[in-house]
């Protein structure tokens, strides 16, 4: 029963990180979407680079 409940807590601890994650995320590009364009272009960018292998 401990266990669950203790699994329970961490859950709703980790939800609630998530959708505070997601809302300062979110923020800049709500109010301007090429920022968010061009934001999501530099994370692709990234991404493609770091799985390039020299």
């Amino acid at each position: 029963m401990i266990v669950a409940e203790a699994y329970r807590d961490a859950q709703k601890s980790k939800a609630r990180a998530m959708a505070e994650q997601r809302l300062f995320t979110t923020m800049p590009f709500g109010r301007d979407p090429q920022f968010a364009q061009f934001y999501r272009s530099l994370e692709a960018y990234k991404t493609s680079f770091a799985k390039r292998v020299t």
